[in-house]
């Protein structure tokens, strides 16, 4: 890869993921893990395939603009090592076969992307899968993918393409902050449910 080729490269894979961060955070503000409306899940969609391009995407393809690719020719084989490691973790809690990568390609390629035929086994993999990356009580979820991804690549760049990227400092902020007040107002609702029942058990 020439000069050229090279800013290029970098160029187009910063548009590839300033899309990303504006729809994870447009996703984060209107996300609620009982809302059905379909924009939550139209978001959702575009994440996931997103996701799907960005980082599962076969390594011999080393012009394709994905966060591994990308970090190597940044000299940074730790951080895309480290994506391909949260990938290869177990997404279920309960069953050993099927890690992050699998499910995020089940999805993508069988639910969004291509309208392949499969059996209602395959469609409950997908609505478990769905649902457990909408789950904020589940370690493996969509905000713990994002943060992995989001945290290397900006490890990746320099200070300034990122804030470039990102828009500034206080909006990369405003992202991350969106995603932990979502998980806690979720905690102290669940919280609150927990409480009430007790409350009514006991009498008091």
């Amino acid at each position: 890869m020439d000069e050229l080729e090279f800013i290029q490269y970098i160029d187009n894979f910063k548009m590839h993921f300033k899309l990303l961060l504006r729809r994870y955070k447009r996703f984060i503000e209107v996300d609620d893990i009982h809302n059905t409306d379909i924009d939550v899940i139209t978001y959702l969609d575009m994440i996931i395939v997103q996701l799907r391009a960005m980082c599962i995407e076969s390594p011999n393809l080393k012009s394709n603009y994905t966060a591994q690719n990308y970090l190597r020719l940044m000299k940074r084989d730790d951080l895309a090592e480290k994506i391909d490691n949260m990938l290869a973790e177990q997404f279920f809690s309960y069953r050993d076969n099927c890690d992050i990568k699998r499910a995020l390609k089940i999805l993508a390629d069988k639910y969004i992307c291509h309208y392949d035929a499969f059996d209602d086994e395959e469609l409950l993999w997908c609505e478990m899968i769905e649902k457990q990356l909408r789950n904020p009580y589940d370690e493996h979820n969509l905000s713990y993918i994002m943060k992995v991804v989001i945290d290397c690549i900006g490890e990746g760049l320099s200070l300034k393409t990122f804030m470039d990227i990102v828009g500034s400092e206080d909006e990369y902020d405003q992202v991350i902050a969106l995603a932990l007040d979502k998980v806690k107002e979720l905690l102290l609702s669940r919280v609150i449910i927990i409480l009430r029942t007790v409350s009514v058990n006991t009498g008091s």
